[in-house]
């Protein structure tokens, strides 16, 4: 990343571009006090990093980080941070960044319409294929997802809907009314597995058909 300078705040003013534009065009950066000893071994203070792609813990003098986004793990830090009030406020302005793009790129209430249409006219075995290829193009909103859900009656099917669609939703919290239309846990686990697996191997999720 090299070098950058921080403000009193901790915030850096000439940091790299974050994937996706936002107002400040840039990362937000803190500095922030380890409390835990194995993470004091890595500094006596540390650089919170937010984003449009979500958190890092960056080291001060390089702004090399501790474990990247290309890493695929789940970390959890316990750390001392003084300006709370301006996180909170750059993670709306990222979350509205992420928000905003996915709205542009979603589908139209006519596009979608003419869509269901054409899968109802479709054999049910392409139907799943179709939606896939679909969402490679376009974001939908949950309660379209379900909708999608609802056009295949097998559940092999609706398995491979369910993992094209998840990076695919707007609402992407409301993830989870999609699995409800999947009839057990085991089959929800199920989705979980092939969406972790993907992004583990930086694959996109497809059909498995």
């Amino acid at each position: 990343m090299g070098n950058a300078s921080s403000s009193e705040n901790g915030e850096v003013v000439d940091a790299p571009p974050t994937p996706i534009k936002t107002d400040q065009g840039q990362p937000a950066r803190f500095d922030v006090t380890p409390l835990t000893s194995a993470l004091k071994a890595r500094g006596s203070t540390l650089v919170l990093e937010v984003d449009t792609l979500g958190f890092r813990l960056l080291k001060p003098k390089t702004l090399d980080a501790l474990n990247a986004f290309g890493s695929q793990k789940i970390v959890e830090y316990d750390f001392k941070l003084q300006q709370v009030d301006m996180l909170l406020a750059k993670m709306e302005v990222f979350i509205e960044a992420v928000m905003s793009q996915r709205r542009a790129q979603a589908i139209s209430d006519a596009d979608f319409e003419q869509l269901v249409a054409q899968l109802e006219q479709s054999p049910m075995g392409d139907r799943s294929v179709r939606i896939a290829t679909a969402a490679q193009f376009c974001f939908f909103t949950s309660l379209q997802g379900t909708m999608l859900m609802d056009t295949v009656d097998n559940t092999f099917d609706k398995m491979d809907v369910a993992v094209a669609l998840h990076h695919r939703l707007i609402d992407q919290t409301e993830f989870a009314t999609l699995l409800c239309c999947l009839e057990c846990q085991e089959d929800r686990d199920n989705v979980w597995h092939r969406i972790l697996a993907s992004k583990a191997h930086k694959q996109p999720v497809c059909p498995s058909s």
